[in-house]
């Protein structure tokens, strides 16, 4: 009898290029019956991604395939074998770069996981549909909630065994039995609730932080335009010619003291929600490329070169001809320095909001 078993593999990061097949990745990873409470693995099993690829799982359960890495996902197939697939949740993979896939399975006999497993997925679809959380906090939360189960199982099969073993009722374990039951239902309700907060916290941090760099780049590259070489003499040519320049510039100030006032807080909410110290630093670094060397050293310094020399003939309408020439002079010294740093930023912007979204 063949029974497949589904399994979705999401390819974020596709850094594992074979020389021979530059358009390939390499997937690794092991099959393995946790009926007992042991993580034993499961030979014998094939293992295939659709009609690309496909290998038999060793004596120790062990697959390898290549992938196109142009994928964003593929599914892979399990035949020959009984086993049921109870991680990871909904056949969902996350596969970072050097990532080693656990394919978790039980026994069919083993009703008792079985129904523990079943009652887990339910509190996480009802999450998921709750709080559309993403694939990945889905995946994460499953893993890491039958990780407990599985401890707690471990323990409950070990003494139910020295139960059977024991001639006569042993009502001290049959009891340790039940506590630890108690233990594992009390300790998953609290587990599931701090990482329900936790993902919570993530998705507001995250909505808030990218929201303010795209917000920030957005102003930026408006004013940008703004200060385009042919865009200069019509702010001299009419009283308040000088107006939608000025809208421009009081929306990159709102978007740059957005920024500003909540720096620390969403580098610290990095910090404490997704606990990645590189993810933090990288974080850090986006918003002090931003402030620091885009705004103070390039930036900036127009408030002198252009804003000053336009209020300044605005107040006293004479010398044109001299203050267009100023204002030029400023925005094509800032000018070759400002757009590689705009293009700069986006890269890391984008490349943050990646990681963001990879690490949660």
């Amino acid at each position: 009898m063949k029974i497949k078993i589904h399994i979705i593999l999401f390819l974020l990061f596709k850094t594992l290029i074979f020389a021979q097949k530059p358009d390939m990745i390499e997937v690794r990873g092991r099959v393995i019956d946790v009926s007992k409470g042991d993580l034993v693995g499961i030979s014998g099993v094939t293992v295939s991604v659709g009609e690309n690829d496909y290998d038999i799982t060793d004596k120790n359960g062990n697959f390898k395939l290549s992938v196109l890495k142009t994928k964003e996902n593929v599914k892979i197939t399990l035949e020959n074998t009984k086993h049921t697939l109870i991680s990871p949740y909904a056949g969902l993979v996350n596969l970072p770069p050097s990532a080693f896939i656990n394919i978790k399975v039980c026994k069919q006999e083993n009703e008792r996981l079985q129904n523990k497993v079943n009652a887990l997925n339910q509190t996480i679809k009802k999450l998921e549909n709750k709080h559309n959380f993403n694939k990945r906090q889905l995946v994460n939360m499953q893993q890491e909630l039958l990780d407990t189960i599985l401890f707690f199982e471990k323990k409950v099969v070990q003494l139910e065994n020295l139960a059977k073993a024991s001639t006569t009722e042993n009502v001290k374990l049959i009891a340790e039995i039940k506590v630890l039951n108690d233990s594992l239902q009390s300790l998953s309700m609290a587990l599931t609730k701090a990482k329900e907060e936790k993902y919570l916290r993530q998705q507001s941090s995250f909505a808030m932080i990218s929201s303010d760099l795209k917000r920030y780049l957005d102003a930026l590259e408006n004013l940008t335009l703004m200060l385009e070489d042919n865009r200069i003499e019509p702010y001299f040519n009419a009283s308040g010619g000088y107006y939608s320049l000025y809208e421009k510039i009081n929306a990159y100030n709102e978007a740059r003291k957005n920024m500003l006032e909540r720096q620390d807080a969403n580098v610290k909410a990095v910090a404490h929600y997704w606990e990645n110290s590189d993810l933090t630093a990288q974080c850090e670094a986006t918003y002090n490329f931003a402030l620091q060397t885009v705004h103070d050293k390039t930036v900036f310094p127009l408030n002198k070169t252009v804003l000053d020399v336009l209020k300044e003939y605005s107040a006293h309408p004479i010398g044109k001809s001299k203050a267009i020439k100023e204002v030029k002079k400023g925005v094509n010294e800032a000018r070759p320095k400002l757009l590689p740093q705009i293009e700069d930023l986006r890269k890391q912007i984008n490349d943050l909001i990646s990681n963001l979204k990879f690490y949660n």
